[in-house]
């Protein structure tokens, strides 16, 4: 039954994203997966493993889940490229300041 409701959900979510205009193939993958492992999880909890039996497992699907989840936050906080073209530094005079500048604005 936890079978059946988890793919109907991922059923409901392809369909949802099909309508999508800009849908790159991780916002597709992504929670197709988790919502898998969720689902899994749940089964393997009313199926009656024991603590000693599951939790191999868990371990598994947490480190598939925070790998997914690590990918999707390293991708949004990657820097646009054409942004490192610019530069923050104030332009230089083109000469080393010597010693002497250096001590004095310290």
């Amino acid at each position: 039954m936890i079978g059946i409701l988890g793919l109907a959900i991922i059923c409901a979510l392809i369909f949802t994203l099909r309508k999508a205009t800009n849908a790159r193939p991780d916002d597709i993958a992504r929670p197709v997966i988790i919502l898998t492992v969720i689902t899994g999880t749940l089964i393997l909890v009313t199926v009656g493993y024991s603590n000693e039996q599951i939790a191999p497992a868990f371990g598994l699907f947490g480190t598939i889940i925070g790998y997914m989840l690590g990918r999707f936050a390293q991708s949004a906080a990657a820097p646009d490229p054409s942004d490192s073209q610019q530069s923050t530094a104030p332009p230089s005079s083109g000469k080393r300041p010597n010693t002497e500048e250096v001590r004095s604005a310290a």
